[in-house]
């Protein structure tokens, strides 16, 4: 039977069940936002400073990331959330809000419940880093529950991600995702190790891309090998810009979300 994995599905809650089972490769939401809305957000985001992510390749980001703090202790990420959705709000508070409408538009085609993760004893998770990805990243795997698993977002039953994109790319700017899901024994030992891939070892492995599109959404399950490839420099190659967040089961029709 010829596989019919490497599709994009529209949400819907058998669409998102099928993701959560790696049933299909991708959801993808074609008219999330405007180009008006886009490009105001873009302009916002021009006049915020950036932080820029201690691990992989180089890129700029506002808001902050549970994995720069995976070797510290943990309530140095959960003091550090408040500011982090300051500075996020500054760029949606002068454009849109992506968190809010992708959340009313899980509920909505859905019938799922979503929110923002609360960590037992110590508040809300953060989620919607808004980020500018022109360099790419290597191939990887984002599963909290090997990278997290003392926290509450270690518990979900399947990891997603989600981003919305604010431009197109001239040249460049791909997703690749691989169809092998990431088998982690549950060996301490690889607790906050990312594993390695290079694409000869995925090669002949079924895979999904797709380029970024001004407006669009898309949600695919990220315990499976994925890479963004670098965008082209010169000409009229823009940024690369999206705001996103992870989204894990945690218990029936529950979605949570952290970045």
């Amino acid at each position: 039977m010829t596989s019919t994995w490497a599709r994009a599905a529209a949400l819907s809650a058998e669409s998102l069940d099928d993701l959560a089972e790696n049933r299909v490769a991708a959801i993808c939401i074609p008219d999330f936002a405007t180009a008006q809305e886009c490009r105001g957000f873009a302009q916002a985001l021009s006049q915020t400073p950036l932080r820029y992510y201690e691990v992989g390749r180089p890129a700029g980001y506002v808001g902050t990331t549970f994995v720069h703090y995976m070797k510290r202790p943990k309530r140095d990420y959960f003091d550090d959330v408040q500011a982090a959705f300051a500075a996020v709000h500054v760029v949606s508070g002068r454009a849109f809000d992506p968190l809010a409408r992708f959340q009313d538009l899980i509920r909505q085609r859905t019938g799922y419940a979503i929110g923002v993760a609360q960590e037992p004893g110590y508040g809300s998770y953060f989620a919607g880093i808004v980020r500018i990805l022109s360099g790419g990243n290597d191939i990887h795997i984002d599963f909290a529950p090997q990278f997290a698993k003392n926290n509450l977002v270690g518990q979900v039953g399947c990891q997603l991600t989600w981003n919305a994109y604010m431009d197109d790319t001239s040249s460049g700017g791909e997703t690749t995702i691989w169809n092998k899901l990431w088998d982690w024994t549950g060996d301490p030992a690889e607790d906050a190790k990312y594993p390695q891939f290079t694409r000869d070892q995925l090669a002949g492995q079924e895979s999904y891309v797709f380029k970024p599109k001004m407006g669009s959404v898309v949600i695919f399950n990220s315990r499976n090998p994925h890479q963004v490839v670098e965008v082209a420099q010169g000409g009229d190659a823009l940024h690369r810009i999206g705001m996103g967040s992870f989204m894990g089961k945690l218990g029936g029709r529950n979605l949570v979300m952290w970045s």
